[in-house]
């Protein structure tokens, strides 16, 4: 283990050994590079753990986390007036164009909401996930699956 008792980030070769998938056009572990003063200074950090290949009928487990701060539009600031909302309102899963998975969340979400679900896998494509939220926050990352 390294000075400090802290391990290494995995890079994306770790991962994919694992049959894990780092989102496309992101660096460790899925963090999103940040430019400050453009829009990518608005993206979040995902991480998303699907496996890259799979047999015809088989199920497979999803899971996704994203960074966001997710304030709720109930607790006041520093000076005594309400925040304003920002949460994540909905998630969308699509597997080659079809919507296979989608869950509407609400203020009562936790920050850096983690989701899991299961999907059957039917035929190669792409796993496009979604994330919308408050002013404006859009963010889609993708995975590509191999069914054999």
């Amino acid at each position: 283990m390294p000075q400090g008792g802290r391990q290494p980030l995995a890079s994306a070769q770790a991962l994919a050994r694992r049959g894990l998938t780092p989102p496309r056009g992101l660096g460790r572990l899925g963090a999103a590079r940040r430019q400050p003063g453009t829009l990518n200074d608005h993206m979040a950090r995902t991480l998303i753990h699907a496996p890259t290949t799979a047999r015809k009928g088989e199920a497979m487990q999803i899971r996704t986390l994203i960074a966001h701060p997710m304030e709720t539009g109930y607790r006041a600031g520093s000076d005594g007036r309400t925040l304003a909302r920002d949460i994540i309102r909905r998630f969308t899963v699509r597997y080659n164009d079809e919507v296979v998975f989608s869950a509407e969340l609400y203020p009562a979400i936790a920050a850096n909401p983690y989701l899991a679900f299961s999907i059957v896998a039917n035929a190669s494509g792409t796993l496009s996930f979604s994330w919308e939220g408050d002013n404006g926050f859009s963010q889609t990352e993708s995975a590509v699956l191999t069914v054999a």
